[in-house]
């Protein structure tokens, strides 16, 4: 018995040496290639570092929403993101076709606070209406027949954005200044510094209801 238990334990402990060697391997090719990138054009190193940092804040938000699903009600919602496309699509909509605003100033802000408020309740509606109706007959069913209803919804919210949008690319004028920023080779544009502006206070806010207050431990136990 002891022997099997050695070896056992000695297995376990390759396996942990192996990952952690590849790990630090990756780790030091990863520092390499942005090494190499980075003395090779400084410039568009940072100016890829921006854009990256930009869509990653946005991605951090629906990925702390995702796991505040499944720290509540232990579901993959696979609707989550279509839920975002379907908030955005609906924003760009709402201005450009309800309001007719379609250049920056204080009534297209005005617009834009406006959009802001009516999309963020549509998309709690749509999100309680899914809860109440597709997921909460399900909460004692097998673990199957929620994560089948959750692919479900997320092809009828794709369905809906492709009936209302079409599947065509659509661009449309925004509501946020024009024109950026240029230091160093370096452009930042005013919609770039907009969204920092806007994610990372919601992103530090959700974190801290997660992680300090007694509600937000409450859905992460």
């Amino acid at each position: 018995m002891s022997l099997i238990t050695g070896g056992y334990q000695a297995r376990q402990i390759r396996r942990l040496y192996f990952e952690r060697s590849l790990s630090t391997v990756a780790a030091f090719g990863i520092i390499f290639w942005l090494g190499i990138n980075f003395v090779k054009s400084p410039s568009q190193f940072f100016q890829a570092s921006i854009i990256g940092l930009s869509n990653g804040v946005l991605y951090a938000l629906i990925a702390l929403g995702y796991t505040l699903v499944y720290g509540i009600i232990e579901l993959i919602n696979f609707a989550h993101g279509d839920l975002f496309m379907l908030s955005a699509v609906f924003s760009a909509n709402f201005i450009t076709i309800w309001f007719h605003k379609d250049s920056s100033g204080p009534a297209a802000w005005g617009v834009f606070l406006m959009c802001l408020v009516t999309v963020m309740i549509a998309a709690a509606s749509i999100n309680v209406g899914i809860e109440r109706f597709a997921y909460r007959r399900l909460r004692r069913a097998p673990k199957l027949a929620p994560l089948i209803t959750a692919v479900g919804v997320s092809f009828v919210l794709q369905f809906i954005g492709l009936r209302w949008n079409g599947s065509g690319p659509k661009t449309w004028n925004s509501v946020l200044p024009a024109g950026k920023i240029t230091f160093s080779g370096v452009s930042i544009p005013y919609t770039t510094i907009i969204s920092f502006v806007v994610t990372i206070p919601l992103l530090l806010l959700m974190s801290w209801i997660v992680t300090r207050t007694r509600q937000g431990k409450a859905m992460r136990a």
